[in-house]
């Protein structure tokens, strides 16, 4: 998958940047390859929340008592 992230220099040198499209995704580094590795682990953890959202909220339990009656 590719982002688009939106990243600004900051005055004391350090970089910044979110990912607009992913609620929550900003990252900093002391480098660009800081901020890089710091925005792919921040992509990867909200994914992983998204993914877990999407998980059905019941369980095969009450699917199997429905079917009884």
């Amino acid at each position: 998958m590719r982002f688009r992230i939106l990243i600004g220099r900051q005055k004391d040198g350090t970089y910044t940047g979110e990912c607009a499209s992913l609620h929550g995704c900003t990252a900093e580094g002391k480098t660009m390859e800081e901020f890089m590795k710091n925005m792919d682990e921040i992509i990867k953890i909200q994914l992983g929340k998204k993914r877990q959202n999407t998980e059905p909220s019941y369980s095969k339990e009450i699917i199997m008592m429905q079917e009884k009656d």
